[in-house]
């Protein structure tokens, strides 16, 4: 027993030893570290542990930085499903799991498993957190993404202004993260051919927002400015008070 114990804790030293060589750039060092820490841990723990499904999320974020995304894939599914066994279907690692999976069929060109993979975390963490959390609105920013590779942007539309709304809850309307929902949501509503005048409007306010932010000539401000030239809207200037 007490040998089992100090193996453990000599897998949780390998663990953090691999974060510190990740975190360093040392991308083989950690590789290393974390494949003796999961041999240790499947032997003690078995594969019904989360200690191991971690292990092996991070051995999948380590050869998805070296550029080997079919095993970066494979370790990521299979602390998926580890963690759908250990958790069940509602549960922050398993919102991560998905995500990563989405990056990693991002890379791939696998737009529809990507959209899969994105969906299903932002509805995890609607369920646990509601829709104004970080980690919701990251999620459902990446699932605007994945609905416009797939040229769906009527779907982008609903999400993106399901986004724009908690932005504005959460930052007010002054808020680079707001002119941010703006701007993609007015995109969206431009290219699915929806509602013009609405477009048009959430151009010029992304384009105040950040003519307020940061000044004419900044580069975010040239972003919107230069995606109006694109859909022929001319800035209008902010009104004095």
């Amino acid at each position: 027993m007490r040998d089992d114990r100090s193996q453990l804790l000599r897998a949780m030293s390998l663990n953090a030893l691999g974060a510190i060589h990740l975190r360093s750039g040392q991308v083989k060092e950690a590789l290393t570290n974390y494949t003796e820490a999961l041999l240790i841990r499947r032997q003690l723990l078995g594969d019904n542990h989360a200690d191991t499904a971690a292990l092996y999320n991070n051995l999948g974020a380590i050869h998805q930085i070296l550029g080997d995304l079919h095993r970066a894939q494979q370790h990521y599914h299979r602390s998926l499903t580890m963690r759908v066994d250990i958790f069940g279907l509602v549960h922050d690692d398993l919102a991560a799991s998905h995500d990563n999976l989405g990056n990693v069929m991002t890379a791939q060109h696998e737009p529809m498993q990507t959209l899969e993979h994105h969906h299903r975390a932002m509805l995890i963490r609607l369920h646990l957190h509601g829709p104004y959390h970080a980690g919701t609105l990251t999620s459902l920013e990446r699932t605007i993404r994945a609905h416009v590779a797939l040229h769906e942007h009527d779907h982008a539309v609903l999400f993106s202004r399901r986004w724009l709304q908690a932005n504005q809850t959460i930052h007010g309307e002054d808020h680079a993260a707001t002119s941010k929902a703006y701007l993609t949501t007015a995109v969206e509503l431009r290219e699915a051919r929806m509602d013009v005048i609405q477009a048009n409007d959430y151009l010029q306010r992304a384009y105040r927002i950040r003519l307020k932010l940061y000044g004419p000539a900044h580069a975010d401000t040239l972003e919107v400015t230069n995606t109006m030239q694109k859909y022929n809207v001319t800035p209008k200037a902010p009104v004095a008070h």
